[in-house]
């Protein structure tokens, strides 16, 4: 497996595609050692959409642990969110 290149993850915006990739990039036998993690500034400014709120200390993320994807839907947010139904 050491011939395999380096494989990087890019969820640039905040979203669930975040920890997503974290995940992601945890089971890979070749992750590299960066993953983007917003280009939108801090993205626990405010209420988060969910949580636990993702954190970048001493340059590292902690993958979150719990159930699933390790995050849960902040049901006040889900609640002001908007309905979209896309049908052709």
């Amino acid at each position: 497996m050491n011939s395999l290149p380096k494989s990087m993850s890019w969820p640039p915006v905040a979203s669930l595609v975040t920890p997503f990739s974290l995940h992601f990039m945890a089971a890979l036998p070749n992750a590299g050692p960066f993953v983007e993690f917003s280009i939108e500034g801090d993205i626990n400014e405010g209420e988060t959409f969910y949580s636990p709120a993702l954190a970048v200390r001493d340059g590292k993320v902690k993958i979150p642990d719990g159930p699933g994807w390790g995050v849960r839907v902040n049901p006040s947010w889900l609640e002001r969110a908007s309905y979209a139904k896309s049908e052709r």
